[in-house]
Formats: structure tokens, sequence, C-alpha cells
């Protein structure tokens, strides 16, 4: 059964209900401020990002631009009178004056760097080959994808963990 009130009590009943929704109300409108606030912010974060990466691709592209491949058949020995395979071994050659220094990032020439420095002719596994470096594995890992690239290192093996590093003839060449 309900309960009988006086007209004071209802009134002071409807005035409280009417403060908790008020209350309600603007907590949720708070709410709703920072979340767009939040989604703005989220929005200039994701702008700022694309436009980084859009500068990284664009720098890649211009070291690819400015690296050219010269495939250059090996000379024939003259009086044979086999008929001579002729093999064509790919050698990276700067397109201007530049060494061959600009076409790399600062990581990738330190992890390459590094990796000469070991002087392994069987590699490096990611792990030693990270502690030679002494860079972040996040870093590390853009550094080596960047080398594997390239083409100045190559990967034994499937699993990049397990895998061995080693450096491939155009990697052992360049100077960093």
């Amino acid at each position: 059964m309900a309960k009988k009130v006086g007209k004071k009590q209802a009134a002071e009943r409807l005035e409280r209900a009417q403060k908790r929704l008020d209350a309600a109300e603007r907590r949720w409108a708070e709410a709703e401020a920072e979340a767009r606030r939040l989604i703005e912010k989220a929005e200039l974060k994701a702008a700022r990002l694309r436009e980084e990466a859009g500068a990284r691709l664009a720098r890649r592209r211009q070291a690819l631009e400015r690296t050219q491949i010269v495939v250059a058949p090996e000379a024939e020995p003259a009086g044979t009178e086999e008929p001579q395979t002729t093999e064509f071994v790919p050698e990276i050659v700067p397109a201007t004056s530049e060494s061959s220094r600009a076409i790399l990032a600062d990581r990738e020439a330190r992890a390459l760097r590094a990796l000469q420095g070991l002087g392994r002719v069987h590699g490096a596994t990611a792990q030693e080959w990270r502690v030679a470096v002494g860079m972040p594995p996040t870093t590390f890992s853009r550094a080596r994808d960047g080398l594997l690239e390239a083409g100045l290192v190559s990967r034994d093996g499937d699993n990049p963990r397990d895998s061995r590093y080693i450096l491939t003839a155009a990697g052992s060449t360049v100077e960093v």
C-alpha cells in the first residue's frame, strides 16, 4: 500500500528528485563534452601520425630515387669453345656523387655498423645484434627491417627470433 504523505513532504520529495535529475544531466553533459574533447584529441594525433608517416615514406622514396642498380655482365674469356653462360651481378651504385650513407637512416646505419663490427661469418641472432648496437627493441626492429628491405642484410630462417642475420655482399661493402 502506498503511504499517504502531506503536500509539503511530496513537494520536498519532488524537489530532491529534481535536484538529482539536474545533477545527473550535468554529469551526462560533462561526460559528453569530455568524450568530444578526447575524440578531437585522437583525431589530431591520428592526423599528426599520418603526416609523419607520409614524411617518412617520402624520405624513403627519395633515398630509393638517389640509388640506382647497375647490372653488369661478367667478361667472357676469349677463345673458349664451350658456350658460356653470363651471370649478372647487381651492384648498388649511388645515382649522385653522394656517399651511400645518405640512403640509410641513422638507426639503420648504426645497426649495419654494429653487424659489420661483429664480424661473424655465420651472422648473429637478433638478440646478439640488438645488444651489440644498444638500441631499444622497437627501434632495432625498425632498423633491422629497413636493412632487410634495402638488401644489405639477409635473414637465415623463417622465424625472426630464431634466425641469424648475415651481411649481404652489398652490406659488407657499404661504408657507414
